[in-house]
């Protein structure tokens, strides 16, 4: 499927199989996400306004179900499915994955979404719900793998919790949907699989293998955070900064790609040769974007201490071009915005502009002391204001529905008021999608250059 910025139908419509195809799929994927998050306990971020009602559910006229407490599993399911509608086996046999006549298997998922629907016995409810996700894990429609990707996703968090659940992600057909998502030719599809994978790794206190993430041996060492950066001179801990106007500064701009996107087979849509790369060096948003044969890249794997080792990684990377620390935008995707905001935090990188690109927010407030570029710890209030400082300005552009961040229990950086990063500036484009962010049409489309370019010129920012 592509990865534009699709707009999900809702409610029942999201069933209804139409000539788009991409709406076809997407429209369903959000229905899984929504409820799947009301299963979980994340049912926060399925609202705008960071409140327990409303919001998306509402929206797209998701059905409501309440958090389980304990697992489903697929016997409660099958005899849920054949006590329900005992005249029809294909929805225990859709349930169970095996094969059916075409067209029999969507229409699985559209009676046990109205079995949600129609029910008032919330146990019943609970057990149609995983019934529902367990369809969509098996959808056989070869078009529908963010469907299955997203289903499998949503059953590692099942029954809840803040983590991923152990027993769900060790079951075979949920790790076969996985894995085959890592070589899918869809961006979203690939870092939902990864992000899946890597967080039931983490949960069995495990980093991701090769097999996990599909991409080659992570080398980075690790850092205790006591190097320092060079400076201008080569020498480390002399990276004195040359302030904005500064005779002789290099005004530099860079992307900085996210989660998995240095993995194969990717577009790399982010280097010098990549679509999006040449629209936005060709545009007066882009003004002295890196074009050179060695761009920003870091390992792109999912967890912490490697965002962290790439925000040192990014500061150094800014000093061995120019040796001033500053930047004066960087366009960051995904969670590339994080290694962009730790190098502000923790390193003193300072950036005019930063346009987030479907960012997820993160809890910096909440985030334990680090030690800096200067030796000193910072905690994470220290770095939200630090961070304020070094990036003066930021603009979040996002869709309005994440399927990626949704699977991955992260709010959109923009979205939530409850954010400890106050003040950014929030660019919404209508529709569902992850990568359709830095896709060159959507910015083409939706003029989204210009609309970056006038909020941040009216907020005292020029290119």
């Amino acid at each position: 499927m592509s990865d534009a910025v699709v707009e999900p139908r809702p409610g029942q419509a999201a069933f209804v199989r139409t000539d788009d195809r991409d709406a076809d799929t997407v429209s369903q994927v959000i229905q899984v996400l929504a409820i799947g998050a009301q299963l979980s306990g994340h049912k926060y971020l399925l609202s705008e306004a960071d409140t327990q009602d409303g919001g998306m559910i509402d929206e797209l006229e998701a059905p409501k179900v309440a958090p389980l407490r304990d697992s489903v599993t697929l016997e409660e399911c099958l005899a849920y499915a054949r006590t329900r509608h005992p005249e029809n086996e294909s929805i225990a046999l859709a349930v169970a994955g095996r094969p059916l006549r075409a067209g029999l298997q969507a229409e699985a998922r559209r009676v046990l979404w109205y079995d949600l629907r129609g029910s008032a016995d919330e146990p019943s409810r609970q057990v149609a719900a995983v019934a529902f996700l367990r369809a969509a894990l098996h959808s056989d429609d070869e078009e529908e793998e963010l469907l299955r990707v997203a289903a499998a996703s949503e059953l590692t968090w099942q029954p809840g919790g803040r983590t991923r659940s152990r027993q769900a992600g060790a079951e075979q057909s949920v790790r076969s949907v996985l894995e085959a998502g890592l070589t899918s030719d869809s961006e979203d599809v690939r870092v939902m699989a990864g992000n899946a994978l890597s967080g039931l790794a983490q949960t069995d206190e495990a980093q991701p293998t090769v097999a996990d993430t599909g991409g080659e041996p992570d080398t980075a060492e690790a850092d205790t955070g006591t190097s320092q950066p060079p400076g201008p001179t080569g020498i480390p801990g002399t990276g004195a900064l040359a302030p904005p106007g500064t005779t002789g500064a290099v005004q530099e701009s860079l992307i900085i790609h996210g989660t998995w996107a240095n993995k194969k087979p990717s577009g790399q849509w982010w280097r010098p040769t990549g679509a999006f790369h040449q629209f936005l060096a060709n545009d007066q948003l882009g003004t002295g974007l890196y074009a050179g044969d060695d761009p920003f890249e870091w390992s792109g794997n999912n967890s912490d201490h490697q965002r962290d080792v790439a925000g040192k990684a990014l500061r150094w990377w800014v000093d061995r071009q120019q040796g001033t620390g500053w930047l004066k935008t960087a366009f960051a995707h995904s969670h590339g915005g994080t290694v962009l905001l730790s190098a502000a935090a923790y390193r003193n990188l300072r950036v005019d502009l930063m346009v987030a690109l479907a960012c997820p927010d993160y809890d910096w407030d909440k985030k334990p002391k680090v030690q800096n570029i200067d030796g000193n710890d910072i905690d994470g209030n220290d770095a939200v204001e630090i961070i304020k400082q070094n990036v003066p300005l930021i603009i979040s552009v996002r869709a309005k529905h994440d399927p990626v961040l949704l699977a991955d229990r992260k709010s959109a950086l923009g979205k939530r008021r409850s954010s400890a990063l106050k003040g950014i500036v929030d660019i919404e484009l209508k529709g569902a999608g992850h990568a359709g962010v830095h896709d060159d049409s959507v910015w083409q489309n939706k003029q989204v250059a210009q609309q970056v370019l006038t909020k941040a010129t009216q907020n005292n920012w020029s290119p």
